[in-house]
């Protein structure tokens, strides 16, 4: 009877890890960015590198259905199911790419040299960009 309820305890105690192995988000941190910026004299787009300093992001599964957002923001992103090839896409203000096999994301920001995100913006206003990152489920 010492035994059953050993193993039992043993088997309640790993209830929780056994949970925690099927998280259901993923963060994620941006390694670089590159896109366009717009140079006032000579009136010209070029392009250039930005910082990405502290981006990071959740990637969450809620009421069924992937959300991303930017660590803090209440904004989400609405996100499609994953694929069989293990990857998933959402849109919102960016357009992202994630892979949870190689746990790496593309996000593609476009507005500013096509579109400008609001009526009032002008020419470089704002800067279209590709980012790239690593994501660690969590």
């Amino acid at each position: 009877m010492a035994r059953i309820l050993a193993a039992i305890a043993f088997i309640a105690g790993l209830a929780p890890a056994i949970a925690l192995a099927d998280a259901q988000a993923y963060l994620c941190i941006a390694d670089q960015a590159v896109g366009f910026t717009y140079d006032k004299n000579p009136k010209a787009w070029k392009s250039t590198l930005f910082s990405v300093k502290d981006e990071r992001y959740i990637l969450k599964l809620k009421d069924k259905h992937w959300h991303w957002s930017k660590l803090g923001s209440s904004f989400e992103g609405t996100c499609n199911d994953f694929t069989t090839a293990d990857t998933i896409g959402c849109v919102g203000t960016e357009e992202v790419l994630f892979n949870r096999t190689t746990l790496r994301y593309q996000l593609y920001y476009p507005f500013g040299y096509i579109a400008q995100m609001t009526l009032e913006s002008f020419e470089g206003s704002d800067t279209p960009y590709i980012e790239i990152g690593r994501c660690s489920e969590m």
